[in-house]
């Protein structure tokens, strides 16, 4: 059944790949599965073509890609892996609904002979898809074509796995009309001559360029005044910049559930226990494994070297022996606990050493009297150490690698990954503890310390994880206090003074959320929330419910601030950016005014009058495909206007991106005249190609009018 899980591995990326290609839009409590009050429900999801489609139509599809997700991985996904899956079920209705029919109209095609060799090893028309399974691979790693003939006979007679083979070949055949649709496209751009010239000569014209730049900055937002009005003035000036998708905006506080102190003397008291009966149990490994809560790997019962035994279950002040308990202990930055016992001891030919050190760098090219200096420095603090001097608060102060923070520990190393001065000395210690005499290696001079004097030893570890939660009561407790914040609240007013009440919440923003999105800020499963403030009877200063965040321990409560329908102008979606540019526009009124009373002609006479410690500058080697003008930045109305003039002459004003600009060209290096622009030509047709697929999906989306409103429901 591994290779048929692979092959199921592999449909799932032709499918994937196949969005891709056509340049698809990927977009963003799971209600999905076969209970579910929606199966058979005439509920829609969206609509392609005019065509509605239902719950149950789309939960069909979702279905039989969540069949392959769980066969493969052995598990259901997790709330982020089902949304991918909801994506991909819509991505596949897109693909039958609109593609299949392009392809049809088109008369695009794949023939038997085709699909055969796709799947079968033709050098020409073999999948990628076929290629990177690796039971189709050779001791090189190299694509076997006999192979694939040897796995076909071995299904026969098997109906699954037929069926999952031909649902592979199908999926491999979609990504093969895929590709030729896409290719139909690309082929359609054409690069003339003329624009290849063109992008040589704006690569490769350079000007000489003396300016003064008065960016937007040099006016204080306190001289402009901007008002609601002019912002929906501004934006009904631009309407095709500012259609805002679908969104809402909310404002939310967490609860977060952690385990109380009575929680964790509990916890401890069980893990006890476990420890007393994993001394005495019969058979360690079926024991570990029964009460182990981290799902099992291959080799977790096979002996290991000392490099591969947990941190915190090697302690060099105690060695490991067999029948031994050690723990439980806390895994560093988790909330894991682990009881470990040794099994079995074994010997290995591979020899390890554990050290500290710290190091005096010393410069290769370092002089006899800088060596010597990092020498006295270094036994300086060899004797200070050897006076009782903690070993790693001396490295903390004194080291200069990347040990130093972690006093100086390299952790366990083989004699053939150090260099061989500091190999010799710490594989010819015999015991742990510090070196008497400092190591010099090409590197400087090391303070060396050894943690476990060399081993060859392997061990065999029965090991037991478990993870500390809080108990129904704690959980109960946080909940009631979620509850009763979100009882006290009924808007806006009275949310935000129930948290200044409280130290302990903090109000949190999240703007602008789409309709598929399932996650917040700090808030990764929030598919719940999302649907709360998509509903059509959830109105802008409505309060939620209490929401449980699952596994990441947290109830949240929101309050809906704003919402934007699809292609509406909103201010609400918008403001920030429009605001930007209302006050830009402001302040070039500004500039460009005190600029037209000011009567100097030469540059340096203009800049002392408007003052501001407004100065002259140069660029030198300015080109139009470059759109950068010195310390003005990106300029490209400024140096536009440059290209349209004579050695000497000057623009008028210019309000570009950062600021307002007055430039003079100072001089022009034309590009030399070549007979071959096809380098130039190539250079614009690849930037074509890179984007032509996804605009091609964008105009099939519009033309089909796909809506997707998977969101509202799952």
């Amino acid at each position: 059944m591994g290779l048929i899980n692979k092959i199921r591995e592999r449909s799932g990326l032709a499918i994937g790949l196949v969005a891709a290609s056509l340049g698809l839009f990927i977009v963003g409590g799971d209600i999905l599965g076969p209970n579910s009050t929606l199966f058979g429900s005439t509920q829609t999801v969206g609509s392609i073509d005019g065509d509605d489609i239902t719950a149950q139509e789309f939960n069909e599809v979702y279905q039989t890609i969540e069949a392959n997700f769980k066969a493969y991985n052995g598990t259901s996904p997790d709330e982020q892996q089902a949304s991918q899956l909801r994506n991909e079920a819509w991505q596949q209705l897109v693909f039958e609904r609109i593609y299949e029919r392009e392809f049809n109209k088109l008369g695009l095609e794949v023939g038997y002979r085709e699909a055969n060799a796709l799947v079968r090893g033709d050098s020409m028309f073999i999948s990628p898809q076929v290629r990177q399974v690796s039971a189709f691979q050779d001791s090189t790693q190299q694509f076997n074509p006999t192979l694939v003939e040897q796995f076909i006979l071995s299904i026969q007679g098997n109906p699954e796995q037929i069926a999952q083979w031909q649902n592979f070949k199908a999926s491999i055949v979609k990504q093969r009309l895929a590709t030729k649709y896409s290719n139909l496209a690309t082929y359609t751009t054409y690069v003339t001559k003329a624009e290849a010239r063109r992008e040589y000569e704006a690569q490769n014209t350079k000007m000489n360029v003396t300016y003064l730049h008065i960016p937007y900055t040099s006016i204080p937002d306190s001289l402009v005044t901007v008002t609601d009005g002019q912002l929906k003035d501004y934006m009904a000036a631009h309407p095709y910049q500012y259609k805002a998708p679908e969104s809402r905006s909310f404002d939310f506080v967490t609860f977060s559930v952690a385990p109380s102190g009575a929680d964790s003397t509990a916890f401890v008291q069980e893990l006890r226990q476990l420890a007393k009966n994993f001394a005495t149990a019969k058979d360690d490994s079926a024991f570990a494994a029964s009460e182990t809560e981290k799902p099992l790997q291959p080799g977790d019962f096979s002996f290991k070297a000392v490099n591969q035994i947990p941190d915190g279950v090697f302690d060099e002040n105690k060695p490991l022996l067999k029948g031994g308990l050690y723990g439980p202990f806390l895994k560093e930055n988790t909330s894991t606990y682990s009881i470990v016992k040794v099994t079995d001891i074994a010997e290995d030919s591979v020899e390890y050493v554990r050290a500290k050190h710290i190091l005096f760098k010393v410069d290769p090219k370092a002089n006899d009297e800088e060596k010597a200096d990092a020498r006295k420095r270094a036994n300086e603090v060899l004797t200070k150490i050897k006076e009782g001097e903690d070993f790693g608060k001396m490295a903390k102060i004194y080291g200069s690698d990347g040990t130093a923070q972690r006093g100086g520990d390299l952790g366990w190393f083989q004699r053939s990954t150090m260099v061989a001065p500091f190999a010799e000395a710490t594989f010819n210690a015999t015991e742990k503890g510090l070196l008497p005499s400092l190591v010099e290696t090409e590197f400087g001079y090391h303070i060396v310390s050894i943690t476990y004097p060399k081993t060859n030893k392997t061990y065999k570890l029965a090991v037991i994880e478990k993870d500390i939660y809080p108990t129904d009561e704690t959980t109960n407790e946080i909940y009631s206090k979620a509850l009763d914040f979100q009882s006290a609240v009924s808007d806006q007013e009275t949310f935000d003074k129930k948290v200044a009440e409280n130290p302990k919440l903090i109000a949190r923003q999240a703007n602008k959320i789409t309709i598929n999105a399932s996650s917040i800020p700090e808030v990764q499963n929030a598919r719940e929330m999302v649907r709360w403030a998509f509903n059509e009877d959830t109105k802008v200063g409505d309060v939620s419910s209490v929401f449980d965040a699952g596994e990441e321990g947290l109830f949240v409560v929101a309050l809906l601030t704003g919402k934007s329908e699809k292609d509406e102008a909103s201010l609400l979606y918008f403001r920030d950016q429009v605001e930007r540019e209302v006050f830009k526009e402001a302040k070039q009124k500004i500039i460009l005014d005190k600029l037209a009373k000011i009567k100097a002609k030469s540059l340096e006479e203009k800049a002392k009058a408007y003052g501001e410690s407004i100065t002259v500058q140069t660029a030198q080697d300015v080109t139009l495909n470059g759109n950068t003008l010195g310390t003005a930045g990106m300029s490209p109305l400024t140096i536009g206007k440059l290209t349209a003039l004579k050695k000497g002459q000057t623009t008028t004003p210019v309000a570009d991106q950062s600021g307002v600009t007055i430039a003079k060209l100072t001089a022009i290096t034309p590009a030399a005249k070549i007979a071959d622009y096809s380098q130039y030509e190539k250079q614009i047709y690849d930037r074509l190609k890179n984007v032509i697929g996804y605009y091609v999906g964008q105009a099939l989306e519009e033309v089909y009018e796909v809506e997707n409103e998977i969101g509202k429901i799952f």
